[in-house]
């Protein structure tokens, strides 16, 4: 059975990928790379940076829902469009993109750019991506085959020359292979054959940005000199001569993919893949309680799906390519009207090619719709659930780790220690909570131990191994990690109540043997008085005793480093990491819960401890243990916390 992915999986390896593959390959190292799951959508936004300032980008990728889990073929494909996307932000030249966008020419450009761009992957130019050539014939497979097979959509349609182009190249110059139909010249309009092969024959010379430009002017100015008689009307019904009608069906054609350009602040539009436009979801395809979504009003091409939530803009900067000028804006809240040349406009599917910009065409930015749509339906999710899930799976994956910081000064361990009491049995109760069950097993066709009644044909045939005996294996030992909010809020018998807990529990796992760390943090440091390459000694303890009250609450960055160090420790069974917090982080609680959800997938237990707080088990996923008394904070907090790290434990049989 081909292995399944999990969307956050998705999330976390484009994010990853993007980084070291950017760098790789020429990438400014210093670039900052975020995802942001957005409806239906994968894209890229830019702030290129200066001297000053890295650079940035934006991956938008499609929102799946996060408890489902994608198929081998799905996840390759939003690694295709990932790989596409990087291949934008390695080549692209933004200052180009912007310039065919005052042209009118972004679409065509676009079109041509992305040839471009997969050319030069094809041939081996992007370093560490062997497969990069299959994975994205496989994504131009899957874009023409649903192409096709959309309502309506025909490959002499005025407004998807720059799409049909686009494939044409694909299939002729780099070879990909797919349901784009071999006898193609038979089946476009007539009139364009002369724009192909143009196109076609100075493909090969397209070596930049600028020369995708220039050839998409060329190709705009021989379309102007067509002829502008009609051609003889051809023998089909009236309704096959209308844009809006199916074959014969008088079925509309499908809307426009939603772009990311709506409502968005003022960057310039980028390069995406091409996409062609899909067939319209039916009503009764919805899962039972799911609502249609509504289709925002006034931009034809809006996919079926959440308006945009308020709120959430992308990157500011002079290059970010996902957003139109006000003037791009009214143009395209006008495809569609009689006469714009946009789907449902008055031209008819036989005239002369004229006007190649912006204003007829309806190459749109990447999307996986289908796919994501398919998956929401399965799971039973509205698209806005869907969307506000993986926004806040993102927020964890994209937080920024906190910078390292070294403690000025040490304290007094005896004088922390003595804050609260520590009960004689606490070592014991922390010993067994950190500590993986036994392993218990049986090994059958022994020569002695106890009749196995499972094997009756051995007893029956007079076999002397028919025994079997039970093994018992001593679990190892787990890595733990403790850390502590030391925000200006713990001041006080808190920060004193937290050092003595620590303390106590640094005595208790060094007893016990166990690799331990202890770190703490605010808004945006974190300190590390004793890491887990140290020994638990008088300056790790010193150093424990004299951490100090700092900023605000920055939880999540915080856990995220913890539980990344703790993946680091080799040859333990558990990972365990406890979290004490007294208040509410700045960062969402369903951010946390699904950055709890997600370590745990890994390997590691995050357990919160709220001290003088209100319930936390939201923010930890359901695992966390409330203590109401600082003086209590060993007896109450770490009796409740074996507890539920027991019930939790991963046992193996």
């Amino acid at each position: 059975m081909a292995k399944m992915v999990l969307p956050m999986e998705l999330y976390h390896a484009a994010r990853e990928t993007c980084l070291r593959l950017y760098v790789a390959n020429g990438g400014d190292a210093r670039a900052q790379w975020t995802i942001r799951p957005y409806p239906g959508t994968a894209a890229i936004a830019c702030n290129e940076g200066n001297a000053w300032q890295p650079p940035s980008f934006t991956l938008c990728m499609p929102s799946f829902p996060l408890d489902i889990r994608l198929p081998r073929w799905q996840a390759d494909l939003v690694a295709a469009y990932t790989v596409h996307e990087l291949l934008h932000a390695l080549w692209t030249d933004w200052n180009a993109v912007t310039q065919s966008r005052v042209e009118g020419l972004k679409g065509l450009t676009n079109a041509l750019e992305d040839n471009r761009i997969e050319a030069k992957a094809s041939r081996g130019d992007l370093l560490q991506v062997s497969e990069a050539r299959r994975l994205l014939e496989a994504l131009n497979a899957h874009i023409v085959a649903r192409a096709m097979k959309a309502p309506g959509f025909t490959l002499d349609a005025p407004e998807q020359m720059s799409f049909v182009l686009n494939i044409v190249i694909f299939a002729e110059k780099l070879g990909y292979r797919s349901t784009f139909p071999n006898d193609w010249r038979a089946r476009v309009n007539p009139a364009w054959l002369p724009l192909f092969d143009h196109a076609l024959a100075r493909f090969d010379a397209l070596g930049s940005t600028g020369d995708a430009l220039a050839l998409a002017r060329e190709l705009k100015a021989m379309a102007a000199a067509l002829p502008k008689e009609k051609p003889e009307p051809k023998p089909a019904p009236k309704a096959q001569l209308e844009p809006s009608k199916g074959e014969g069906e008088g079925e509309p054609l499908p809307p426009r993919e939603r772009e990311i350009v709506e409502e968005e602040p003022e960057p310039e539009d980028g390069a995406g893949a091409p996409r062609a436009p899909e067939a319209p979801q039916k009503p009764e395809d919805k899962p039972e309680g799911v609502e249609p979504e509504d289709k925002p009003k006034g931009v034809p091409g809006a996919s079926e799906g959440e308006d945009k939530p308020k709120g959430e803009d992308m990157p500011k900067g002079e290059d970010m390519p996902e957003d139109k000028s006000e003037g791009e804006k009214s143009e395209a809240k006008s495809e569609g009207a009689s006469g714009a040349g946009g789907r449902g406009g008055e031209v008819e599917m036989s005239a002369p090619v004229e006007d190649l910009t912006d204003a007829t065409q309806t190459y749109s930015e990447a999307n996986l719709d289908d796919l994501a749509q398919d998956a929401a339906r399965e799971a039973k999710q509205h698209l806005s659930t869907v969307r506000a899930n993986a926004v806040h799976a993102a927020m964890f994956i994209n937080a920024a780790p906190h910078k390292e910081a070294l403690l000025d000064r040490g304290g007094d361990p005896k004088r922390a220690s003595a804050a609260i009491a520590s009960p004689a049995k606490l070592r014991r109760h922390l010993t067994a909570a950190v500590k993986s069950p036994e392993r218990v097993g049986v090994e059958r066709r022994q020569v002695s131990g106890r009749l196995d009644l499972r094997n009756l044909s051995g007893i029956m045939s007079g076999s002397e191994t028919v025994f079997r005996r039970r093994v018992e294996e001593d679990g190892r030992e787990a890595a733990v990690g403790l850390l502590l909010d030391v925000s200006g809020s713990m001041k006080g018998f808190r920060l004193q109540a937290a050092k003595a807990m620590a303390l106590h529990m640094g005595d208790a796992l060094k007893a016990a043997g166990v690799r331990f760390e202890i770190a703490a943090f605010d808004d945006n440091k974190l300190w590390t008085p004793k890491p887990f390459a140290k020994a638990w000694a008088n300056d790790t303890r010193r150093a424990v005793a004299g951490m100090q009250i700092a900023g605000g609450t920055s939880m999540l960055p915080a856990t995220k480093m913890c539980a990344e160090r703790l993946l680091k420790v080799s040859g333990v069974s558990r990972r365990i990491l406890l979290v004490l917090t007294d208040g509410d982080d700045s960062f969402p609680a369903e951010a946390n819960a699904m950055l709890c959800a997600w370590y745990k997938t890994r390997g590691v237990e995050i357990v919160g401890i709220g001290l003088l707080t209100d319930n936390l088990a939201h923010t930890f996923n359901g695992r966390a243990v409330m203590v109401h008394n600082c003086e209590r904070l060993s007896t109450v907090g770490l009796s409740e916390l074996v507890k539920a790290l027991d019930a939790g434990a991963p046992r193996v049989a």
